[in-house]
């Protein structure tokens, strides 16, 4: 049987898969895209669900504080460094388009 901890990592993991499925929607149809039937495009859809998960981050740190969900200045701008290196990475494969 779960704990509240393992209920929110699991809402976590499920929020996470649904933040990747509507990228992937927004790759495949464009952000300003409007699915049948849905009165949102998909960018306001993807807003949605990371909004969801910073919700249920939120949840989890409450139930677990060791688990930190400040923003580590250091760590994103390293991460955004490497990010662009594997940009530039795909250009030079000829996988990502050149910049204009």
């Amino acid at each position: 049987m779960m704990n509240k901890s393992d209920y929110l990592l699991a809402l976590i993991e499920e929020e996470a898969l649904e933040i990747a499925h509507r990228a992937s929607k927004a790759i495949r149809f464009g952000l300003m895209e409007t699915q049948k039937g849905q009165p949102h495009t998909n960018a306001h859809r993807l807003e949605r669900e990371i909004n969801d998960l910073r919700a249920v981050l939120e949840m989890f740190h409450a139930e677990q504080p060791m688990f930190r969900i400040t923003p580590d200045a250091d760590q994103i701008r390293m991460h955004k460094n490497q990010v662009l290196a594997y940009m530039a990475y795909s250009r030079h494969c000829g996988t990502l388009e050149r910049e204009k």
